[in-house]
């Protein structure tokens, strides 16, 4: 696995649990490349980086307008990232986009909770989206 210095600085993600690339943070790679790729050998459990990349997914789909592929990539992110404020509200967006709006509000009140409540200095920017009023289908 290839992992760039950023991501392990947590510079991007956030500090502690908010980086998906933790683990490699606390762990000597097995090669460097040019000071700033970091070479890891093995497989590893990522849940967090798995949910964050497909609640990405799910939120390319919706601007796609596929929104049934699109629940489907964010309800995987949630199970893979339950705690995350980011997947959370990808998820409340799609199930809003879906019309389950009791289930997307629940999930948007969750990322809101989620991103006041955890290193809120570093989701100021969602706690703002999350807090604009969203359209209902």
């Amino acid at each position: 696995m290839l992992v760039s210095t950023t991501d392990t600085s947590g510079l991007l993600w956030g500090p502690d649990e908010m980086n998906p690339y933790k683990i490699f943070r606390d762990r000597a790679p097995d090669a460097t490349i040019g000071n700033i790729i970091l070479v890891y050998r093995g497989s590893f459990d990522v849940p967090l980086l798995a949910g964050e990349m497909n609640a990405a997914a799910a939120s390319t789909l919706l601007r796609q307008g596929r929104i049934a592929e699109a629940l489907t990539m964010a309800q995987a992110a949630a199970q893979q990232a339950p705690d995350s404020a980011e997947v959370n509200g990808v998820l409340g967006r799609a199930l809003l986009a879906s019309h389950h709006v009791p289930e997307g509000r629940q999930a948007i009140a969750t990322a809101l909770q989620l991103a006041q409540t955890k290193h809120p200095e570093y989701q100021k920017y969602l706690v703002a989206a999350l807090q604009r009023p969203t359209r209902q289908p």
